[in-house]
C-alpha cells in the first residue's frame, strides 16, 4: 500500500509539470518554437502575445478567429478544453526564461517533496507518524494544484 501511495504521488507530481501533449500537434505546422508561418499562410505564434494566443484559440473554437486556415484549426482546437492553459504552455516555450526560472525548480521542489514523503512512509512507527505522512502527501497534493 505504502507503495502505491507514493507510486500516485510521484505521478501525479511529474504529469502536472509536465508540457501540454497537446503541443506536439501544433509544433507539427508551426515549429518547435513556434517560430513558422503554419502551411506557409499563419501568423508566426512566437511573435504572439498569451493574452493574443488565447483569443485565438478561442476564435478557432467558436469559429469567430482565422483566415484561410479557420476550418483546419477548428479541428485541431475542438477538443481542447483549456485554453488557458494551452496559451501559458505555448507562450511559456516562446520564452524560455520563463521556463527556466518557473519550471525547473518546481520540479525539484516537487521532487523533493516526493523524497520526504517516501523517507516518511519507509519510517513510520506510530499512527502520530502515519499523521505526518498525510500532511506531506496533502501538502505535496496542494503544491501540484497550484502549479
Amino acid at each position: 500500500m505504502k507503495k502505491i501511495v507514493l507510486i500516485s504521488t510521484i505521478i501525479g507530481c511529474v504529469v502536472s509539470l509536465s508540457a501540454n501533449p497537446s503541443l506536439n500537434t501544433c509544433m507539427g505546422c508551426h515549429g518547435k518554437n513556434f517560430e513558422k508561418v503554419a502551411l506557409g499562410k499563419s501568423k508566426i505564434v512566437k511573435n504572439m502575445t498569451k493574452d493574443e494566443i488565447k483569443i485565438a484559440l478561442d476564435g478557432y473554437k467558436d469559429e469567430t478567429y482565422g483566415g484561410p486556415m479557420k476550418g483546419i484549426m477548428k479541428g485541431q482546437v475542438k477538443s481542447m478544453n483549456d485554453t488557458e492553459q494551452m496559451a501559458v504552455d505555448i507562450y511559456s516555450i516562446n520564452n524560455t526564461s520563463t521556463i527556466d526560472k518557473t519550471t525547473k525548480p518546481r520540479k525539484k521542489e516537487c521532487l523533493e517533496k516526493v523524497i520526504e514523503i517516501e523517507k516518511c512512509i519507509t519510517s513510520e512507527k506510530s499512527k502520530e507518524d502515519l499523521k505526518r505522512c498525510k500532511i506531506l502527501i496533502e501538502d505535496l497534493n496542494e503544491f501540484v494544484k497550484n502549479k
